[in-house]
C-alpha cells in the first residue's frame, strides 16, 4: 500500500485514534469496516435515468413519463435500495463537484469553481462586462482526501476512469490519484475514445479493444479495470474503496455497440444507418446518447454481478455485495446542448443543464444500496455529493472532521430512516435546512441558495441586462407539503414574496462572505457600466527578490480583495498554473506588500475594489495565449559572477561585435540621461572670459585674475590656461556665478557637472586641476560684495563672500565655509584632475562627469540656495604645463533612488557574447559597502518589453565593484558566460544592487547612432521598503550613448544549430497554428476547425454540407509597412483542387483601414457557411472594403456569399485562379492599394455531394501593379529548412534529431535514441524528451504491434510515465512500462509529431 507522507499521517492521527467499531446489531460477525463502490457518471441527467421518471405523464405538454431510455440495471438498484429525488451534485461542472465530494468542502470554500481553471482573470475584450475571479484548476496537495482518510484506516483503494482534478483538466499531471490516497489507478477513457460515430464500431475480432463480448456489448477498458481492482480485493483481507469514475456519458455523443445505436435509431424513428447529425432533435431523442446512457446501465451491472457473485474472504459464507455500499449518482447535470450546438438530453421539467447553476444543471440521480439500507424506497431528503465524505467516514467508523468539511453525516438517515430529512443535521448539530451553489461563469452567473423550497440566486450579470435585471431572483420549487410548484424556475417572485427574500438574503450573503465565494468582478474599461468612475488604478508594483509592493489610489472605491497572482510554470510545460495569495491590506495605507511564494516565476497583483470592479498590475485584456507571455518573469537576484578587468587606455578592439567607439575617444556633449534642467552650459564659441579678478552677484560669464594665464580661445572652443609658473596668482582661479532666483527650481537635488579636459607637456602628471561648486545664500544686503578670491593658487579658490554677508556651502560636502577660507582650499574641490592627457583637443580628451546629490545636505536642494558658483583652479608641476577645458554644461535633476543606464543593439546574424568593455569617465573609488555589486543585464529589448519569452533574458550576472579603483579614461571590461544571441533587437542593463546616487556617472558617453529606448527596467530590483519612485530606464536621445563594445564572434550555424535547432524548422509550424479568429497581429491563416494548414498549403475534408464545418479560412495581410505609392492594381493567384464538380469555392478580398490601432478585436466570422465570410470587426475599429466588387460595396450583411470577389465551381482535380483586381475607379473606398492598412484574403466552402469531398489551396500569391509580392503561401523555403529537411544526410529529419536532442547539421549527432529494458512485470521503453515539448507543440507517442507484416497494425498505447528524471536544461528522460503478460512479442516504436 501507499505509504501517506509524515505530515499528513500525523493530521489523520485523530480519525484513527478515535475510530469504533462499527457493525450492525443483528448480524455481529460482519466485518466492522464495510466496502465502498463509489459511481460517479459523467453528466447523467436527472431524468436520464428510467426509475426517475416518476411524474404523471401530461400528453399534452410531454410531462413526465417520456423518457425512452432504457436503464433495466439502474432501475434494478433504485428497487434494492432508496432512490433520491432530491440529490444534488455541489456545482454544475465536472471538475469542482469532483474535488469538492474528495475535499469535503464546497467548490467556493476549495476555490475550483468550474473546469479549466488556474489562469489569471481578466476581460475578454474592452467591451466585456464580466471578468471571471481566478480559480484553481486541481485539487490542493495539503488537502486530506476521502481516499487519503479511508486508505490510512486500511482501506484498499483504487480509482479507474475520469480524475478531472489536475490543472487544466490533464489527467497525468500532479496531483495525481496516487498523491492523494489512491493505491491503484486508471485514467483512460475507455469506450469513450474518439471514433468516427458512423463507422467505429466495436467488432468480433481478439485484436479490437473493444471486443464486443457474449452480449454483443462493446468491451469497456475502464470497467474492465475496475474488474481486476476488485478480484483484487477480493484476495486481501483489507476493506476497498473502488471509485468508478467512468466518462460515460460525457461526449463525444458515440456508441462502439452498433446494435444499441440501431434499436435507438429506430424507436426514435431515424433512418438507419445514420448520418452523424440526429444528435441535433430537441428532446431525449439523440439516440446516439440514448445508446450510451443504456450500455453505462449495462457496465454497472457488471461491477454489482461481480459483487453479487464473489465471495467475501472477511466475511466467510457471504458475498461482497452484503457488506458494500454501493452509491449511484453524477457529478452535474445532463448536458442540454453540446457540440456543434446539437441537443444532447432533456432535463425537463428542470431548466437548462450542465454549466448552468439552476436546477437542471445541478440535480442529479442519486441511488443508494447496502448493508441496512431500505429497499425500493423513495425519498426526497434533500442531500448533496459534499455528504458523501462525512457519510462514508462514519459507516466506517472514522471520526468525522467537522470543522474543515460543508456536508453532512447521512449515515442515520440513510440506515433509521431515509425519507426523515429531520436525520440531517450540520456540523452545529442542527438540522441543515439550506444548501449553496456558486457558479460566477458563463451559464447562470450566480451564487444561489436552496432553503425549504425556495431558492435564491444572487445575480452577477444585472448591471448589464438592462433596466429590468434584479440583483436577486427567488423562485418556489415546493410548497410548504413538498409539492411541485415551480421546479423549472420560470417565475420570479422576488418583489411578491419581499418576506422570504428579506430573510434570505442576509443568510446567502453571510454564506458568501464565511467561504470567501469571489463574485464575478467587472470590466472598468466598459465606461457603460455604473461607478466605472470610481474604480481604482494600481499606481506602481516592484519587488526585490523575496517581497512584493503595489500601491493604489485611495480616493475612490475602496479595495475589497487584493491577490497576488503568481506561476511556478511559466509556460515550461504546456499547463500553465496561476495561483493566489491573498494580500492583508489597509486602504487608507494606499499599498501594501507580500512575500513572493517559493518557486514563483511570474506574479502579478490584481484588485476588486467594493462595487466589484476589477484591476490587474499586467493588463491581459483580450489575451488568449498563456498569461505569462505578458507578466513579466520575476527577477531574482543573480548568481553567476562575473569578472572586472582594466583594459588601460587603449580602446579593446579584440574581437569587437558592436560598439560606440572606433578610436577610445569620445566628443563632449551633456548627459541628457539625467539632466533635467539646465543652469550653465558653455562650448566658448564667444569669448565669455572677463579677466578683472573679481566675482560679485551681478557677474555674467567666465572671471579671472587680470594677471593669470586664463584665456578663451574662441577659435578652438576652449577655456585655456599654460602658464608655468608655480606657486603664484598668475595660475589663479576661473570661476561663473549663476543667479538661480528665476529659474522655477523646487526639489531639483542632483546637481550634474560635465565637461573635457586635455593637460599636456607636464612632468610625471603633474599639472594638478581642482573643481570646485559652491551654494551661497545672500543674508545681508550688501549688494555686490565681492563673491570670490580669483587671485587665489595652488589650487585654492577662496570665497570671500562668507566675509560679505553670505552663507557658503561646499557642495563637495555640504560644509559650511569659514571666514578665513580655509574650507575653500584646494582640499575642498569635489574633483582632483591630475592626468597628462596628450595634446590633442578631440582624440585625447577625457569627459568628466560627477553628480553631487544635495538630499543629506541641510539644504537639501539648489532651489534653497539664491547663487550658485563653479570654479577652477590650478597648481602646475614642473615644465610648461598646459591645460584646455571645453564643452561646460551644468544640469539639476529631482531627486532618484536608482541608477539604471545601458544600450540598445542589434543581432543581425547569430553570435556568441562573451564579455562588455566601457569607459570609465572620473576617477573613482567605490566603497565596501555589501551593496557594492553591479548587476548586468543582456536580453531581448523590443519598445520597452521584452518580445519573445523563451530568449527574453540571455545574461543576468553580477560584478563584485567593492574597493574598486576606477581611473578616468580606462577601459574595463566585464567577463561574462557565454551566451548565443539570434538575430533581433537587444540591450544591456546595467543596475547597482541598491540606488547608488550618481554611480551610472561612472561611465563615459560618445556620439553613436544606436539610441536605448527607455522604458521600464527589465529587472526592477529595489531596496526593500522602498515605494517612491520605482526603478524606470531613464530615456537618452541618439547622440548620448555610451562609450562600450561588445565582444564575442559570430556563430556561425554549426554551434547555433545544436543549441538552437527549432529555427532550422519553419516558424509557421510552430507559432501560426491554426486559430478561429482572424485578427490585425494573426500570424497565419485562421479558420474554422475543418481547416487545416500544412506546410504544402491549406485543406479541408469536412463532408458536412450547409453547416459551419466546412467554415472559412483567411489571412489578414500587414500593409502599414508599404510605401506610399499610386499602384493600384492586386494581382491574386493560386492553384486549387476540388473532388466534385459540385464543390463551391468562393474567395474574398477585402481591404482595411485602421480606425483605432489600440484595438485588435477579430476582423472575419471564420465559422461562416455556404461560401459567407463575415466581416465581424466593430465599425468603429476598422472600415472594411470589398475589393472584389465596384467601389468597395458589401451587398446586405457583410461578407456573404455573394460578395466574393470570385467564385469557382464546376470543375474537378487541379485548377489555377489568376485575376487583376483595379481600385482605380473607386470613388468612396480608397483607390490605391498602400492606403489601406491591411488586406484580408478569405476561402470559404459550400460542399457539394462526392462522399468524400475535399479541397486544397496552394501557391498562393497576392502582388501589386509593380511586379512587388506582398503575400506568399506557403512561404517558399529550402527543403533543408523543414521540419523533414534533412540537411546533414544521416536519413533522420530536423524535427527528429531536434526532439532527441541531436544536430541537424552535424551528421553523427543524431541524439539519444530509444532504448529498452526488461523489468520483472513487462518491458520498460525509455526515451529522450524536450522538456519545452508542450509548450512547443511537439507530441511523442508510443505505437505497438504484433505483427510488422500488418502495416496498418500499428497502435498508439496510453501509457502512464513510470519515470520521469530531468538530463538537463533542455531534455529529460521518460520511461513508461508495458505490460508484456500473455504476449510472445511485441514491436515498440516512438512517433514524434507537431501538434
Amino acid at each position: 500500500m501507499k505509504v501517506l507522507s509524515f505530515f499528513k499521517v500525523l493530521s489523520l492521527a485523530s480519525a484513527l485514534l478515535a475510530s469504533a467499531c462499527f457493525a450492525l446489531a443483528s448480524e455481529a460477525t460482519r466485518p466492522e469496516q464495510p466496502n465502498f463502490l463509489l459511481i460517479l457518471a459523467d453528466d447523467l441527467g436527472w431524468q436520464d435515468v428510467k426509475a426517475y421518471d416518476l411524474l404523471e405523464t401530461d400528453v399534452v405538454n410531454g410531462f413526465g413519463g417520456t423518457n425512452v431510455f432504457e436503464t433495466p440495471y439502474m432501475d434494478q438498484l433504485a428497487t434494492e435500495g432508496v432512490l433520491f429525488t432530491n440529490a444534488y451534485s455541489p456545482a454544475p461542472t465536472c471538475a469542482p463537484s469532483r474535488v469538492a465530494i474528495f475535499s469535503g468542502k464546497h467548490p467556493g470554500r476549495t476555490d475550483v469553481t468550474h473546469v479549466a481553471g488556474g489562469k489569471a482573470p481578466k476581460a475578454g475584450s474592452v467591451h466585456a462586462s464580466g471578468i471571471t475571479p481566478h480559480y484553481r484548476s486541481s485539487l490542493k496537495a495539503e488537502e486530506i482526501s476521502l481516499a487519503e482518510m479511508l486508505h490510512a484506516a486500511g482501506y484498499f483503494t483504487g480509482v479507474f476512469g475520469k480524475w478531472h482534478m489536475s490543472p487544466d483538466g490533464h489527467h497525468g499531471t500532479f496531483p495525481l490519484p496516487t498523491d492523494q490516497g489512491f493505491d491503484v489507478a486508471y485514467n483512460g477513457r475507455g469506450v469513450q475514445n474518439g471514433m468516427d460515430r458512423t463507422t467505429g464500431f466495436a467488432t468480433s475480432d481478439a485484436s479490437d479493444p473493444y471486443q464486443l463480448d457474449v452480449n454483443g456489448m462493446a468491451t469497456d477498458p475502464v470497467t474492465q479495470k475496475a474488474l481486476a481492482f476488485l478480484a483484487n480485493a477480493a484476495s486481501e483481507t483489507d476493506p476497498f474503496f473502488c471509485y468508478y469514475s467512468t466518462w460515460l456519458v460525457h461526449g463525444p455523443w458515440h456508441m462502439r455497440t452498433e446494435r444499441l445505436l440501431q434499436k435507438y435509431a429506430e424507436r426514435m424513428g431515424y433512418a438507419y444507418p445514420l448520418t452523424g447529425t440526429e444528435i441535433f432533435a430537441e428532446g431525449q431523442k439523440n439516440p446516439y446518447y440514448a445508446a450510451m446512457v443504456e450500455s453505462l446501465d449495462y457496465y454497472i451491472n457488471q461491477l454489482i454481478t461481480y459483487l453479487e457473485d464473489t465471495d467475501d474472504p472477511r466475511w466467510p459464507g457471504h458475498k461482497l455485495i452484503e457488506n458494500t455500499y454501493v452509491v449511484l449518482t453524477s457529478d452535474n447535470g445532463g448536458m442540454e446542448v453540446g457540440d456543434p450546438n446539437g441537443q444532447v438530453t432533456d432535463n425537463f421539467p428542470l431548466d437548462k443543464g450542465k454549466i448552468w447553476i439552476k436546477e437542471g444543471g445541478t440535480r442529479v440521480p442519486f441511488i443508494l444500496r447496502g448493508p441496512g439500507i431500505a429497499s425500493n424506497t423513495v425519498s426526497d431528503a434533500v442531500i448533496n455529493g459534499l455528504d458523501l465524505y462525512p457519510t462514508f467516514l462514519a459507516l466506517a467508523g472514522l471520526s468525522i472532521p467537522n470543522e474543515r468539511l460543508d456536508g453532512s453525516d447521512l449515515s442515520d438517515l440513510w440506515l433509521n430512516g431515509p425519507q426523515d430529512a429531520q436525520r440531517i443535521l450540520d456540523a452545529s448539530g442542527m438540522v441543515r435546512d439550506s444548501m449553496f451553489w456558486h457558479f460566477p461563469h458563463s451559464g447562470r452567473v450566480a451564487t444561489t441558495m436552496l432553503k425549504d423550497g425556495w431558492k435564491l440566486y444572487k445575480n452577477y450579470d444585472h448591471l448589464w441586462n438592462g433596466a429590468a435585471a434584479q440583483q436577486y431572483s427567488l423562485y418556489q420549487l415546493y410548497d410548504a407539503n413538498g409539492d411541485a410548484v415551480d421546479m423549472g424556475e420560470m417565475t420570479d417572485l422576488i418583489a411578491a414574496q419581499a418576506t422570504v427574500a428579506n430573510t434570505m438574503i442576509p443568510e446567502l450573503e453571510a454564506w458568501i462572505d464565511a467561504v470567501d465565494a469571489r463574485p464575478m468582478y467587472y470590466n472598468p474599461k466598459r465606461g457603460t457600466l455604473p461607478l466605472t468612475d470610481q474604480s481604482l488604478t494600481i499606481l506602481s508594483t516592484a519587488h526585490d527578490d523575496t517581497v512584493a509592493w503595489v500601491a493604489w489610489n485611495t480616493d475612490r472605491a475602496k479595495v475589497k480583495y487584493l491577490d497576488l497572482l503568481y506561476t511556478k510554470s511559466a509556460t515550461a510545460d504546456g499547463n500553465e498554473e496561476w495561483f493566489k495569495v491573498a494580500v492583508p491590506f489597509t486602504h487608507d495605507q494606499g499599498w501594501a506588500e507580500v512575500e513572493i511564494p517559493d518557486g514563483a516565476q511570474s506574479f502579478l497583483f490584481t484588485l476588486v475594489d467594493e462595487n466589484g470592479f476589477f484591476v490587474s498590475s499586467v493588463d491581459l485584456t483580450g489575451h488568449a495565449g498563456y498569461d505569462s507571455e505578458l507578466v513579466p518573469l520575476f527577477n531574482w537576484l543573480p548568481e553567476n559572477i562575473a569578472t572586472l578587468t582594466d583594459a588601460g587606455t587603449v580602446f579593446p578592439s579584440g574581437d569587437v561585435l558592436f560598439s560606440n567607439s572606433t578610436n577610445g575617444a569620445e566628443v563632449a556633449i551633456r548627459d541628457n540621461a539625467e539632466t533635467g534642467q539646465v543652469i550653465l552650459e558653455d562650448s566658448f564659441s564667444t569669448n565669455t572670459l572677463t579677466k578683472d579678478g573679481a566675482l560679485n552677484q551681478d557677474s555674467t560669464g567666465w572671471h579671472a585674475n587680470s594677471s593669470g594665464g586664463w584665456t578663451v580661445g574662441t577659435g578652438n572652443g576652449w577655456l585655456y590656461n599654460s602658464q608655468a609658473d608655480n606657486g603664484s596668482s598668475s595660475d589663479g582661479a576661473v570661476a561663473q556665478i549663476v543667479d538661480l532666483s528665476g529659474l522655477g527650481l523646487t526639489d531639483e537635488s542632483q546637481l550634474h557637472v560635465e565637461f573635457n579636459f586635455v593637460s599636456w607637456d607636464g612632468v610625471n602628471d603633474s599639472d594638478d586641476i581642482y573643481v570646485h561648486l559652491w551654494g551661497l545664500v545672500d543674508e545681508s544686503a550688501s549688494g555686490t560684495a565681492s563673491i570670490a578670491h580669483l587671485g587665489a593658487q595652488n589650487g585654492n579658490m577662496w570665497a570671500t563672500a562668507v566675509e560679505n554677508g553670505f552663507s557658503v556651502t561646499n557642495l563637495a560636502d555640504g560644509s559650511l565655509m569659514t571666514v578665513n577660507g580655509d574650507a575653500s582650499a584646494a582640499s575642498a574641490a569635489i574633483q582632483l584632475l591630475n592626468q597628462d592627457t596628450g595634446s590633442s583637443l578631440l582624440a585625447d580628451a577625457i569627459h568628466v562627469r560627477s553628480t553631487i546629490d544635495l538630499s543629506s545636505y541641510s539644504v537639501d536642494a539648489l532651489a534653497g540656495y539664491d547663487y550658485f558658483v563653479i570654479g577652477f583652479t590650478r597648481n602646475p608641476g614642473a615644465g610648461d604645463n598646459k591645460f584646455a577645458l571645453y564643452d561646460v554644461a551644468v544640469s539639476v535633476t529631482p531627486e532618484s533612488d536608482t541608477s539604471i543606464l545601458g544600450q540598445t543593439f542589434t543581432v543581425t546574424d547569430p553570435v556568441r557574447l562573451s564579455g562588455l568593455s566601457m569607459q570609465a569617465s572620473q576617477n573613482r573609488t567605490i566603497g565596501s559597502s555589501d551593496s557594492a555589486e553591479l548587476y548586468l543585464w543582456i536580453g531581448r529589448y523590443e519598445g520597452g518589453a521584452p518580445s519573445d519569452e523563451a530568449f527574453r533574458t540571455q545574461v543576468y550576472e553580477k560584478i563584485d565593484m567593492r574597493d574598486i579603483a576606477l581611473t578616468a579614461g580606462h577601459y574595463y571590461t566585464i567577463d561574462f558566460e557565454d551566451s548565443v544571441l539570434l538575430p533581433g533587437t537587444y540591450a544591456f542593463q546595467l543596475k547597482w544592487k541598491e540606488p547608488a546616487i550618481g554611480n551610472d556617472s561612472y561611465w563615459a558617453r560618445a556620439n553613436g547612432a544606436g539610441e536605448y529606448t527607455g522604458g521600464d527596467l527589465i529587472h526592477r530590483i529595489i531596496s526593500a521598503g522602498s515605494l517612491i519612485g520605482l526603478p524606470f530606464a531613464q530615456a537618452e536621445d541618439a547622440g548620448n550613448d555610451l562609450v562600450f563594445a561588445l565582444h564575442g564572434s559570430v556563430d556561425h550555424f554549426g554551434g547555433w544549430a545544436a543549441e538552437h535547432a527549432l529555427d532550422r524548422i519553419p516558424k509557421t509550424l510552430f507559432l501560426d497554428r491554426l486559430g478561429s479568429a482572424v485578427t490585425k497581429d494573426s500570424l497565419s491563416y485562421n479558420g474554422n476547425s475543418s481547416w487545416t494548414v500544412t506546410e504544402a498549403g491549406l485543406s479541408n475534408t469536412n463532408a458536412t454540407n450547409s453547416t459551419v464545418g466546412e467554415g472559412a479560412v483567411a489571412r489578414c495581410i500587414d500593409l502599414t509597412g508599404l510605401a506610399d505609392s499610386n499602384d493600384a492594381q492586386l494581382t491574386l493567384s493560386f492553384d486549387y483542387t476540388t473532388a466534385d464538380a459540385g464543390e463551391i469555392l468562393y474567395v474574398h478580398l477585402w481591404g482595411c483601414v485602421d480606425l483605432d490601432p489600440a484595438q485588435n478585436s477579430a476582423i472575419l466570422n471564420t465559422g461562416a457557411q455556404n461560401g459567407a465570410a463575415w466581416v465581424s470587426v466593430a465599425t468603429d475599429v476598422m472600415d472594411v472594403y470589398n475589393l472584389g466588387k465596384p467601389n468597395g460595396v458589401f451587398s446586405g450583411s457583410r461578407g456573404i456569399a455573394s460578395d466574393a470577389a470570385a467564385i469557382l465551381t464546376g470543375s474537378t482535380g487541379a485548377q489555377t485562379y489568376s485575376a487583376t483586381f483595379d481600385l482605380s475607379t473607386f470613388t468612396t473606398a480608397p483607390d490605391v492599394v498602400s492606403d489601406y492598412d491591411y488586406l484580408v484574403l478569405g476561402f470559404a466552402r459550400e460542399v457539394g455531394g462526392a462522399s468524400s469531398p475535399a479541397v486544397t489551396i496552394t501557391n498562393v500569391r497576392v502582388s501589386i501593379q509593380g511586379g512587388e509580392t506582398i503575400h506568399e503561401f506557403p512561404t517558399v523555403q529550402a527543403a533543408v529548412d523543414s521540419m523533414s529537411g534533412d540537411p546533414d544526410g544521416d536519413r533522420r529529419s530536423n524535427l527528429f534529431e531536434y526532439a532527441l536532442g541531436g544536430d541537424p547539421n552535424e551528421k553523427h549527432d543524431i541524439g539519444v535514441l530509444p532504448d529498452m529494458a526488461t523489468a520483472v512485470d513487462g518491458i520498460d521503453f525509455v526515451y529522450q524528451r524536450r522538456r519545452d515539448a508542450a509548450t512547443l507543440g511537439i507530441r511523442y507517442e508510443i505505437e505497438t504491434t504484433a505483427n510488422l507484416t500488418l502495416p496498418d497494425s500499428w497502435g498508439v498505447v496510453s501509457l502512464e510515465e513510470d519515470d520521469v528524471a530531468i538530463v538537463d536544461a533542455e531534455f529529460e528522460t521518460v520511461t513508461h512500462r508495458l505490460d508484456a503478460t500473455g504476449k510472445q512479442s511485441e514491436f515498440i516504436r516512438l512517433n514524434i509529431d507537431v501538434l
